[in-house]
């Protein structure tokens, strides 16, 4: 049997992510800055497109990260350092690097943390 709508938006509710609000040009940076690192003899094609689905990809590889997504949450706790920009309709756009129904033995190491922390210039944090 497969759950309803609303088992899944249940069940999706109590999900907390770790990660950084981010506006989607900083995240296409990030993925260019990552491509060039990972493939360091390659051209950047010329293409929005590819750059844009392709980001999260190249910063996973390049980080070394389990998980790297994009979702929409709800801050939890102070909302002063987040940039308008990732907010849409009240939620906030995330570049999720953990989420809590992962095992902590993938949660992002310290030093997959402070290389995104650097660029965009912002803590990382929790979200529902």
């Amino acid at each position: 049997m497969s759950p309803t709508a609303s088992q899944l938006e249940r069940s999706l509710r109590g999900l907390q992510l770790f990660g950084f609000p981010i506006v989607k040009g900083e995240l296409w940076n990030m993925g260019a800055i990552a491509f060039h690192q990972i493939k360091p003899d390659e051209t950047l094609p010329d293409n929005h497109s590819f750059l844009a689905m392709n980001s999260l990809t190249f910063l996973k590889v390049y980080l070394g990260l389990r998980i790297c997504t994009l979702a929409y949450g709800k801050l939890v706790g102070d909302s002063r350092d987040i940039p308008s920009e990732c907010v849409l309709s009240g939620e906030v756009l995330l570049l999720v690097l953990w989420r809590d129904t992962e095992h902590e033995a993938t949660c992002p190491t310290p030093s997959q943390v402070y290389s995104p922390e650097k660029k965009l210039k912002r803590l990382p944090g929790w979200w529902v």
